[in-house]
């Protein structure tokens, strides 16, 4: 067929073939060009230099070993961590057990209706009060000195128990005194919550590296965990054997709680200071 075409057809038809060719090329480069690419002439050619791009090495920080948790600072932070925890946690066993238990047994007397109607309303009022001024405190003292003075409260906690049961024995019933003694009581059972929130501060503070933060807090919430576990069964057997075999009239449950209120308030003692950034902020 080729032979039977005119000459001038024929290098038509190539030319037109040749140029369809070359667009169709030019096409499927554009598509499969790179990026980066780097366009240079070599005798009046076109040449695509490639610039492939090379992975820069990323400068990571090595993950510290569990075992650095085990520095004294945060080992002691811990330490108090957990009595903080156990103390506490037994107190708010002991007040609903005593509030409900007889008179002549050494409690309150009060129904489940009286007992949750209090403990209601103070943990209202708690939530309240750390909402507004748990931040501003904490900053103005700083955690350590909050810590410090907020576990003295344990005394009065612990105290409030025998004052109410002698107060409500001399009056026959809840009076004007008993009444005082319970919202004293509680309220001093407020001072904990910010105890708490200074002691997690400390514990971020304290942990020996900053990629370590997770493990820091997940050691922390297993020592309160297995101190509020033990707790409630502790409290409230002391509180029973004491009243069943009368050991020191009925109140040695108290003495042995005062006993851990001061190895808490010893132990606070040891906790480190606040690192300088912190020192500057609260005063």
């Amino acid at each position: 067929m080729k032979e039977t075409l005119p000459p001038s057809r024929r290098t038509k038809l190539n030319s037109l073939w040749r140029r369809d060719r070359d667009k169709r090329n030019a096409t499927h480069n554009d598509a499969m060009t790179p990026l980066l690419t780097d366009a240079t002439s070599d005798h009046g050619a076109s040449i695509a230099v490639v610039e492939r791009a090379i992975p820069v090495p990323v400068n990571e920080q090595e993950r510290p070993p569990l075992s650095q948790l085990f520095v004294p600072s945060f080992v002691i932070t811990i330490a108090n961590f957990g009595l903080l925890a156990f103390v506490d946690m037994s107190m708010s066993t002991l007040i609903p057990l005593v509030y409900s238990t007889p008179i002549e047994y050494g409690g309150l007397g009060m129904d489940p209706l009286q007992i949750g109607t209090i403990m209601g309303a103070f943990s209202i009022f708690n939530a309240v009060f750390s909402g507004l001024f748990l931040g501003s405190l904490i900053r103005r003292y700083g955690t350590l000195h909050i810590y410090q003075t907020g576990v003295f409260s344990f005394f009065v906690v612990i105290g409030g128990f025998p004052v109410g049961n002698t107060l409500i024995r001399r009056a026959g019933r809840i009076d004007a005194f008993v009444i005082l003694a319970v919202v004293i009581q509680f309220l001093a059972t407020g001072a904990m919550y910010p105890c708490y929130a200074s002691m997690m501060l400390m514990v971020i503070h304290n942990a020996p590296s900053k990629l370590l933060l997770g493990s820091a807090n997940g050691a922390a919430q297993m020592v309160t965990s297995g101190s509020r576990a033990l707790a409630p069964a502790i409290a409230s057997s002391l509180f029973s054997l004491s009243i069943q075999r009368n050991l020191l009239g009925g109140y040695a449950v108290y003495y042995i709680f005062v006993v851990l209120a001061a190895i808490v308030i010893q132990a606070s003692r040891y906790l480190p200071s606040p690192p300088p950034e912190q020192a500057a902020v609260s005063q």
